[in-house]
């Protein structure tokens, strides 16, 4: 009769040792798929030592073993083998080499919380992202961008709570942009806690209700403008005034600055859509800016039904215009604007999918 096999520590596991037995904790699990190879049931395990590990099973044992391996679960593991952990970000540090590529967890409390912006990515796929400061427990400032459903329920959690909004981050990737080091989550491998009930969280709360020594949460106007502009694309493109515009030659992006003189409001009843024609000028001469659709709402926020009171027919010369587009006379505004080939014309620039609009 065989020997039961040899119960040992996640450390202890070798490559070409098979004939032994682990005892673990289920503290994450995830479902993946790749092309060509199909769904996997992946796992993250840790043992009474707390040494966690990466396990996946194939599709083929999916079935049997997903019933087993409920989250927060004690289980002996065995009828297993060991390969060498690889790809760029590892779920565990286990038989690797120092290296930042493999995910962390990480806690603090939410600050510069940005907007929930929906970003275009390849094959046409929309996704929602979400840029904000992670402060721990010293004052130490991460910058964190959260994509997908992970950044829909942060941004829900944070307009629904009053007060210090604390995110745990599991199993979150480290990444660098724009030169600076960045958390974010690593697709459904991540997991995001909002005001956890544990010790760590429970002593942001202290600190915060404590003396001089709880964390500063306002911060100057000019401090969190800079942030703005290392978060805004735009505002990373050369400004270019209006002549300038009409003299480019090749497709690029840049900002323009410029004053409202007169604006012309359309609206598309079927699809409450506005398009704004914009007379605008600067030192170098004028021009009109036509903006479609979101890209009005930077200028005028309220929709074309409300601003025409519901009504499509064609405004008569006596006939008062809205407020909120008499208002827009004399204002500046800084435009995000990309140049085609073709959105010159007529000594206009029309912002449609790509641009955007900012009050100075």
């Amino acid at each position: 009769m065989a020997n039961n096999p040899q119960l040992i520590f996640v450390n202890d596991i070798k490559p070409r040792k098979t004939a032994c037995r682990i005892q673990v904790k289920i503290i994450h699990t995830w479902r993946h798929f790749m092309k060509d190879v199909g769904e996997s049931l992946e796992l993250i395990l840790c043992d009474a030592n707390g040494t966690k590990i990466h396990a996946s099973c194939n599709k083929t044992y999916i079935a049997e073993v997903a019933k087993h391996v409920r989250v927060g679960v004690w289980r002996n593991i065995d009828h297993f083998s060991v390969s060498g952990a690889g790809g760029a970000y590892r779920s565990t540090d286990h038989n690797g080499l120092l290296n930042p590529n493999f995910l962390i967890d990480v806690i603090g409390q939410v600050q510069d919380l940005g907007d929930l912006e929906t970003i275009g990515c390849n094959g046409g796929k929309q996704r929602q992202k979400l840029e904000f400061t992670l402060v721990d427990i010293c004052g130490q400032r991460l910058a964190c961008c959260l994509w997908g459903k992970f950044a829909e329920n942060l941004h829900t959690a944070s307009q629904e709570t009053e007060g210090m909004v604390i995110c745990l981050l599991r199993f979150a990737k480290i990444g660098q942009y724009r030169g600076e080091f960045q958390i974010s989550n690593s697709y459904d491998a991540s997991q995001m806690f909002v005001n956890p009930e544990i010790p760590e969280a429970d002593e942001f709360k202290q600190r915060a209700i404590g003396d001089s020594q709880a964390l500063t949460l306002a911060e100057s106007e000019e401090n969190k403008l800079e942030l703005q502009m290392k978060r805004d694309k735009w505002m990373h493109y050369p400004q270019r005034n209006l002549r300038e515009l009409f003299e480019e030659t090749e497709e690029k992006l840049c900002r323009v600055v410029a004053q409202s003189m007169t604006l012309i409001l359309i609206g598309d009843g079927c699809n409450n859509k506005k398009i704004q024609n914009l007379l605008v000028k600067d030192d170098t001469g004028e021009s009109q800016f036509m903006l479609l659709d979101s890209i009005a709402t930077g200028v005028v926020p309220a929709s074309a039904t409300t601003l025409l009171n519901g009504s499509w027919d064609e405004l008569e010369e006596d006939d008062p215009f809205p407020e909120e587009i008499t208002n827009l006379v004399g204002q500046t505004f800084m435009f995000g604007v990309y140049i085609q080939k073709d959105n010159a014309s007529g000594g206009a620039i029309k912002l449609e999918r790509y641009g955007k609009t900012y009050v100075c």
